[in-house]
């Protein structure tokens, strides 16, 4: 995942002051109104900041329902549950880690102000942007933040809890982790939309943020270790061969925390690779049959996957997967297209000692029946939006979801 930089939604991730907002529109806009509005009609204007929603609602009176809004906002917020648990002790260690943490809200900069300063917020925040009174702007507002950091899109993230904040991420070109730990959130709609994840409470997501810095440490013992390898095979000077095995041994050192591998195993693997260091390839296969995906349950660990796995030297990439299909599944199949090479160490996989990519193919049915290996428990087609666990070491979800979306779609196959 190679994530550099954070930005937090406000609202239903970190705090849920929706009931509140609802509350302080009612008691501001009614009396200017002269009539009452139900919640639909007041959370039915929401998307634009509250100067959108001010304006949308008593268009005539704007500068005198605003300021009644702010100041009935201001007095709520002492009612308001608070901060989701482990969301400040999270903005803390990222505070701490150096990594910068950046909010964009679609709140307007008035309540966002008032928030930050009730909850003590503002100091964990490098960069805080707010809404727009003319719409949602956070795809524009994401990518100022970006900009302003000078990383990459893909090494950001973006963490929300409202379908809008997925379609605004994939739109920036950053990483979304979707919030479903609001009582509002729906997961269901949230899964639908594919974000890198969706996770039901704040330790989820330290854990997954965990799991990526594994994966960076996991990546530079990786790249020490191909060093090492890359040096073994080409040098004939002793003491240039004691250097190289001493990196190895390093390499070997710091996978043990990311991998929890046994330093001895580790070793023994690195020894039994020789030549210039290349990435591995593994290739998995997508067979849909009524709109629903064949997944394997691996005997190995009791957990799905798409049929594949490494191939072998001497195979075509087609012939790899059409055996791995046959051997796994007993089905034939006819190799239609790739639908995507994905870089193993950038997708949420579990650390591996060795770099791999993945090649996913489309794939359909020619002959045969169902029938179990001996490296297989159960075989079945399961639907896209509904997948069972899945073994995280072979394939994890957005690889299937983004694949499956490339083959319906006709898009170009997906890289890196």
């Amino acid at each position: 995942m190679n994530i550099k930089g954070i930005i937090f939604d406000l609202d239903g991730t970190l705090t849920n002051t929706l009931s509140m907002c609802v509350q302080g529109f009612r008691e501001a806009i009614e009396p200017l109104s002269g009539r009452n509005f139900s919640d639909a009609e007041i959370i039915a204007t929401f998307g634009p900041s509250e100067e959108g929603t001010v304006r949308a609602l008593v268009p005539e009176r704007y500068e005198e329902g605003l300021a009644a809004y702010l100041s009935a906002y201001e007095r709520l917020l002492p009612s308001c549950p608070g901060l989701f648990e482990g969301a400040r002790e999270l903005l803390a260690a990222l505070r701490k880690s150096g990594k910068p943490v950046a909010l964009v809200t679609g709140k307007g900069s008035g309540s966002t102000k008032l928030t930050l300063a009730h909850f003590k917020l503002g100091p964990f925040f490098s960069h805080i942007a707010t809404g727009s009174p003319h719409g949602s702007v956070k795809a524009l507002r994401i990518s100022e933040v970006v900009e302003h950091w000078g990383f990459s899109p893909e090494e950001v993230l973006y963490v929300g809890d409202a379908p809008s904040d997925v379609t605004a991420a994939r739109e920036a070109g950053v990483q979304i982790v979707a919030a479903a730990w609001c009582p509002e959130a729906d997961a269901t709609t949230l899964q639908s939309l594919h974000p890198d994840a969706v996770l039901a409470s704040i330790a989820e997501l330290k854990a997954w943020l965990q799991q990526d810095d594994a994966g960076r440490i996991m990546r530079f013992a990786q790249q020490v270790q191909a060093l090492a390898q890359t040096g073994l095979a080409f040098t004939k000077d002793r003491y240039d061969i004691e250097r190289y095995e001493a990196l190895r041994e390093i390499a070997a050192e710091i996978m043990v925390f990311p991998s929890g591998i046994n330093k001895d195993e580790l070793l023994t693997a690195f020894k039994h690779q020789l030549g210039y260091t290349t990435p591995k390839v593994d290739v998995r296969a997508i067979v849909l049959r009524d709109n629903k995906v064949l997944l394997v349950r691996e005997a190995e660990d009791g957990l799905w996957s798409l049929p594949g796995g490494w191939a072998d030297v001497g195979d075509r990439p087609s012939e790899a997967i059409a055996r791995e299909v046959y051997e796994e599944t007993g089905l034939t199949v006819s190799v239609e297209r790739l639908l995507g090479l994905w870089d193993r160490n950038l997708h949420g996989h579990p650390p591996y000692p060795f770099h791999a990519y993945k090649m996913i193919f489309l794939c359909s049915e020619q002959d045969g029946e169902l029938r179990l290996s001996s490296d297989s428990l159960e075989i079945d087609f399961f639907d896209p939006e509904s997948l069972p666990q899945l073994s995280m070491t072979r394939i994890v979800p957005i690889e299937i979801q983004r694949s499956i979306e490339v083959a319906r779609n006709q898009g170009s196959a997906y890289f890196d």
